[in-house]
This record gives structure tokens, C-alpha cells and sequence, in this order.
């Protein structure tokens, strides 16, 4: 089966950091046949796309790899009909193992892989849901980073790599050829995902000699060993060529093209709005967050999360966010400024979490021509027999200049993130084909878990620190929940309202919500549910346990067997639990447990009447955070700044209108024209951003 075909986009594997494995399997009771035909599957998949197998093995030779041809692979409605097709091959291939001859380890493959297909199967079933230029989670916003991010091994790899870039072209026409076929059903972005789509584009195609595409590439031809100085010309000469003749026009066509689209969405509504939408939009939903629930069981998941983490904020910032005199105290910021600062902190304060591999690692900022506007950074994984060297990218534009979310960021990405844990799992030796499984839930929840974690290391004091941790855990569930309703329930804006108006949501609230998560269906579900599953699991286990609750060994457990979907999570967790001497509970939820144990005990000055009125204002805190971090940032903030750039040029304009400096006011008419191109400056790196597929955070 082609695995990484199809749904999601197969360039989405590198933006949201899909994990890679190790070939060596350690020996254990089960059925051997079985790790054959796992292996099996994983080498057809690597030999049916040149991408999947550039990214995913270093030395394919000495697995048998046969190399595949360098290409972009086909992009039609029937690829998408052959690769559900081998999706039914696959599971009726699983059906024929006895499962209860299969090992511990054998059975959480089985299941980890049949979750996977299962919701593939139903995906590609619909092709028409699939939107390859929306400019947040499709094809077109991940194909220059899997350009950008392409390793030179070997110098077959750079004429390979000009051959895929040369493919280019043929991709975007059978994209929008596809595109066309959607539209005219009525399957199409909305006019607001379209003004982005194309904005990005833009952004892209201003580049001309100064383009990533050709800057990084120039750059690893210097680097690359073997090459004389004329073989170095001749390939930056090429590279320019397709870049500048065949690459950017065909950009600026998908540009066009896509504009007479314009208005072709028959659907006012989220994804719940089409016919088999909400069918779906359940197998998304049950990709995205790694579980077998219904939507409708995960939206109580999400709103049980939120009243119970809702409570340990408010509790939390009533005790710590006043000083004895009862001033509300400021909020702070991390002191930390520079990523490897940042990373090498972390590294040094892992010792709730047990110890991994020892790797290498580099932190860039991206160029913002090709930084994604959803994805705040994204971690590179390594290849499945080398997990020694890492890259993590961090999006400028997103993070912006807080030193705080360029701390948990960094967690995110790195340490104890996403390349401890996968360098973690990698070293375990596990089959190699479920490092080349998307797990999105367990992958996107752990490192939205181990960020918040980590902020209380962070030096801050408890009132910033709570602050930073309810802006993120409050912020994503709260998105979660309104994808999970909306796109996979049907709800309008007055709906989801009614879910939200309890926290002192308003409506204009519920309605910037519901214009987020139906320009990008399911892009947010994976950090939010995700991230609540992890603080579930580690609030049964501190409530079951208590003193007897080990941070080493509970993560220990989160971490032994990889990404996989959250009911073999939570079998582990409950085997844990009792072999430490405790009985599960069956009531628990993200922070109860936190909250117990900050007691009852008010500070001596306040009573209860003034108790109750800084509650409410820490609740109107709470809810700017949330809601101007969460939604402005993370949505809004690339349009915003544009909005702004325009004003300042309209208002010097009307300045120099107004002295009469002819030149001067000339030059301002050619900005606001826009047939006037200053010089652009690369911005001075900030602190943090991902998203992935990745993968990154979003």
C-alpha cells in the first residue's frame, strides 16, 4: 500500500515533523511473519515515492531499497479511488494475522497501523475535501519547504532534486486540473482562505534572484564535498533557470487560475455543510487526534477540559496574581532571547523525563518568502537509520518578539518536544514503519503537553507562568472544540456561542472562531486534543497514585511505544498505575488534580466579596489572552501587519501630498499602486514559531 499518497498531502509529512524509524527490531516473542509484512509494506511505501524515501532513509541501499523515479507523484481522483483500494487490500491483509499470537509490542503496531488506514481508507475515499492550495495545511504551502529542507547525500540527490523541481510545473497543473473538477461540485476555499492563498503566492513569486529556492540552494552546492568549481556553476546555473523560467510562472498561473475560482464554494458553512462532509470530517477528526471517539464524544472531551482547567486558572491566578497589598502583580516574560540559549536550557532540565540519545542539532529562522503563515516553526525529523543531526525552523512573522512563546516553542520543537521524543522512540529500535506513520494526535499533544510542562522551569514566577499555561492549554482546546463543532457538527456561530458564553466569551468571539477553523478544517484539532489527552492521563495518574506518582517513570510509560492512538495510551497509563500500587479512577480531567493542590486557604487580607471581584477581573485578563493571542496571532497576525504597513504608506502619502513634494508623493502613489518594489530587508531573527506536517506547531 502507498501510504503516504494522498490524504494528507504527502508534502504535508516534512512541515508537521512525521516521525522516522531504525530497520533493527529487538527479538521478542510474537509472530515473525508479522514484522515481515510490516517491513514489506514500509519498503513498497518507500519505493513508490521518491520523497517519502529521500525523507525517511539515508542509506536506502543497504535496506533493498530500490531507488524510485524523481518525480512529484500523480495528483488525480483516480490516484485517490487506487489509494483507498490499497487501503482495503491492507486491511483485509491485517485481518489474516492472528492477534493473539502477536507480542505486547506486535499488537500495539497492529493497532497503531490498522487506526491509520482505517481513516485513510475513508479520506481518499473523498478526493473532493482535499484542497491542495489552501495556504494552511495544503499541498501548494509545503512544497517549497520539502524544496528548501532537501539533503544532499549524494550528488545523484542534486540531479534528482533538479528533476523534482523541474517537475514542478506538471504538479501545480494536475493540482489545479483537480482543483477545477472540485469547483465545479462546489468544492471550494471561501473568499477570505482564497485572498490568503494567493497573498502567500505573491509573496513567493516577488523573489526572483534573492528566492530561497535558489539562495539555499547555491548554498548547499557550496557545502557539497566532490564538486569542481565548474559542476558547482553548472548546477546553480540550472537551479536558477527552472526557478526563474519554469517554478515562479507557474506560481503566478496558479494565481490566476485560482482567482476565476472565485465564488465557486456552494457551502457557507464549515466542512459539516457538504454532502458526506460530516463522514469526513469524523475519519479527519479521528486521524488528527489519534483516537476511535465520535466527534460528539470528543467535543464533551474538549468542553470537560475546559471547565476544569477554566477552574484552575481562575483559582490559580486568585492566589498567585495578587501581591499582600492586593495589586494585581505584572505579567513577565522570559528572560532568554536566542534559540540555542533557549534549547541548551531545556536540554539541561530534563529530569522529569528519562534520559534519550544524545543528538546534534541546529535552530534557523526561516526566510519569509517560504515560511508558512499557519505554522509558527516546524522540527525536521531525521532520517530512519540517522538520528544524529536535527533542524528545527522558527517562523518569524508568527512569534513575533516575545521571549515567552519563543521559550515554549523551542520546547515544542525540541527538547523534551519533538525531537527528544522522536530521537527517543528511534533509539528504541521499533519497526521502522511506524516512524513513518502520521500519528498527529500523540504527536502534536506531546509537545503541547511538555511545553506547558516546561514553562514551570521556565524561571518564571507562578502568576506568569499560569498565565502562559492557561493562554496555550485554554487557547487550543477552545479552538479544538470549535473545528471539532463546526466542521464535524454543523454548528453556527450562534451554536458555538452557547458552548463558550459560560468563560465570558462574547459574539463576535464565537464569530472569529467560526471564520478560523472554516478557512483550515482540522488544522488545529491535533494540538488541542491532543494536549488534552496527555494532562487527562497524567491527572487519573496523580489522582490515582498521589504520593506514589513517579514524573520519570509516567513519562517513561507516555513514551514506550510511540505515537499511537490514545486508548492504547491510556491501557498503558492504567497498567502503571496499578503496578505502582494504585487503582485508576474513574473521573478525571485535564488540571483537576493540580487544582486540588492548591488548597483553600485565601490570603489573610482579602475576604470573600473582594476575592470574588479579582477572580472577575482576572477572568476579563484571561479571556484578552486568550482570545487576542489565540486568535489574532495565530489567524490574523500576518493580515494585521500587512493592514498596518498599508496605513503607514497611505499616511506618508497624504503627508507629502500635503508639503507638496511632488517626488515624494509620487513615490508614495507608486506604494499604494503597487508598481513601487523597495529593496526588502531580511527582519532580524526573534524568538519563536510549528507545525507540523509538517511536523510544527500551528
Amino acid at each position: 500500500m502507498k501510504l503516504w499518497q494522498k490524504i494528507p498531502a504527502f508534502l504535508m509529512a516534512v512541515l508537521l515533523a512525521m516521525p522516522a524509524g531504525i530497520a533493527v527490531k529487538a527479538e521478542e516473542a510474537g509472530d515473525p511473519e508479522f514484522d515481515d509484512y510490516l517491513m514489506e509494506e514500509w519498503m513498497d511505501s518507500m519505493e513508490s515515492d521518491f520523497l517519502t524515501m529521500h525523507y525517511s532513509v539515508k542509506d536506502y541501499r543497504k535496506y533493498g531499497i530500490e531507488r524510485p523515479e524523481a518525480t512529484w507523484g500523480e495528483v488525480s481522483y483516480e490516484d485517490y479511488a487506487q489509494a483507498a483500494e490499497d487501503a482495503r487490500t491492507t486491511l483485509a491483509e491485517l485481518e489474516t494475522f492472528d492477534y493473539d499470537k502477536l507480542s505486547p509490542s506486535q499488537q500495539t503496531d497492529y493497532d497503531t497501523y490498522k487506526h491509520y488506514v482505517e481513516n485513510m481508507l475513508v479520506m481518499n475515499e473523498h478526493p473532493e475535501f482535499d484542497e491542495h492550495f489552501n495556504p494552511y495545511n495544503g499541498t501548494l504551502s509545503n512544497l517549497v519547504t520539502n524544496l528548501t529542507e532537501f539533503v544532499f547525500y549524494e550528488k545523484q540527490d542534486i540531479d534528482d532534486y533538479l528533476t523534482i523541481l523541474a517537475d514542478t510545473p506538471r504538479l501545480i497543473d494536475d493540482m489545479m486540473a483537480m482543483t477545477r473538477q472540485q469547483a465545479s461540485e462546489g468544492f471550494f476555499m471561501n473568499d477570505a482562505t482564497l485572498d490568503t492563498a494567493i497573498e502567500e503566492i505573491g509573496d513567493f513569486t516577488e523573489k526572483t534572484d534573492d528566492s530561497a529556492l535558489i539562495i539555499i540552494f547555491e548554498k548547499n552546492i557550496d557545502a557539497f564535498a566532490g564538486l569542481t568549481d565548474a559542476q558547482k556553476k553548472e548546477y546553480k546555473d540550472r537551479n536558477r533557470a527552472i526557478v526563474l523560467n519554469q517554478v515562479i510562472p507557474a506560481y503566478e498561473k496558479a494565481a490566476t487560475d485560482l482567482e476565476s475560482l472565485r465564488g465557486c464554494r456552494n457551502n457557507p458553512e464549515g466542512t459539516a455543510g457538504y454532502p458526506n462532509g460530516k463522514e469526513y470530517f469524523t475519519a479527519l477528526a479521528r486521524y488528527k487526534t489519534s483516537t476511535n471517539l465520535t466527534v460528539e464524544e470528543m467535543v464533551a472531551e474538549c468542553e470537560k477540559a475546559l471547565a476544569s482547567s477554566w477552574e484552575w486558572a481562575m483559582n490559580s491566578i486568585s492566589i498567585y496574581g495578587f501581591d499582600e497589598n492586593g495589586r494585581r502583580r505584572q505579567i513577565h516574560s522570559v528572560q532568554m532571547k536566542e534559540p540555542v540559549e533557549i534549547l541548551e536550557y531545556l536540554k539541561a532540565h530534563l529530569e522529569d523525563f528519562p534520559e534519550g540519545p544524545a543528538v546534534n542539532y541546529t535552530a534557523e529562522y526561516l526566510d519569509p518568502s517560504v515560511a508558512n503563515p499557519s505554522t509558527m516553526a516546524y522540527y525536521m525529523t531525521t532520517p530512519v537509520d540517522d538520528i544524529t543531526d536535527n533542524v528545527i525552523k522558527i517562523n518569524a512573522d508568527i512569534v513575533g518578539d516575545d521571549n515567552t512563546t519563543l521559550y515554549y516553542t523551542l520546547a515544542h520543537e525540541g527538547y523534551p518536544g519533538h525531537l527528544y521524543q522522536f530521537t527517543w522512540y528511534l533509539n528504541t529500535n521499533p519497526n521502522p514503519l511506524r516512524h513513518d506513520l502520521s500519528i498527529m494526535g500523540y504527536q502534536e499533544g506531546w509537545a503541547q503537553y511538555v511545553e506547558g510542562r516546561m514553562l514551570t522551569k521556565s524561571g518564571l514566577d507562578e502568576y506568569s507562568a499560569t498565565i502562559a499555561r492557561a493562554d496555550v492549554f485554554v487557547g487550543y482546546v477552545l479552538n479544538a472544540l470549535a473545528d471539532l463543532g463546526v466542521n464535524g457538527l454543523g454548528w453556527t456561530v450562534d451554536e458555538l456561542l452557547a458552548h463558550i458564553v459560560d468563560y465570558g466569551y462574547s459574539k463576535d468571539t464565537a464569530q472569529a472562531l467560526y471564520d478560523a477553523v472554516v478557512e483550515m478544517p482540522g488544522t488545529i484539532i491535533p494540538y488541542g486534543y491532543g494536549m488534552l489527552e496527555f494532562y487527562n492521563q497524567r491527572d487519573k495518574a496523580q489522582q490515582s497514585l498521589g504520593d506514589k506518582f513517579d514524573e520519570v517513570a509516567f513519562h517513561t510509560v507516555l513514551l514506550t511505544g510511540g505515537p499511537r492512538p490514545f486508548e492504547l495510551v491510556a491501557k498503558d497509563v492504567d497498567a502503571y498505575i496499578v503496578k505502582a500500587g494504585g487503582t485508576p479512577v474513574k473521573e478525571y480531567s485535564a488540571f483537576t488534580y493540580d487544582n486540588a493542590q492548591l488548597g483553600e486557604a485565601d490570603s489573610p487580607w482579602m475576604d470573600k466579596l473582594v476575592r470574588n471581584i479579582l477572580i472577575a477581573a482576572a477572568v476579563v485578563l484571561v479571556l484578552l489572552i486568550v482570545v487576542i493571542v489565540m486568535i489574532v496571532r495565530h489567524f490574523r497576525k500576518k493580515r494585521r501587519l500587512r493592514k498596518a504597513e498599508e496605513e503607514k504608506r497611505r499616511a506618508a502619502a497624504e503627508a507629502a501630498l500635503q508639503k507638496e513634494v511632488v517626488a515624494a508623493a509620487q513615490e508614495q502613489r507608486e506604494r499604494l499602486m503597487g508598481t513601487y518594489t523597495p529593496d526588502e530587508q531580511t527582519p532580524e531573527a526573534p524568538e519563536t514559531d510549528d507545525a507540523d506536517p509538517g511536523d510544527s506547531q500551528e
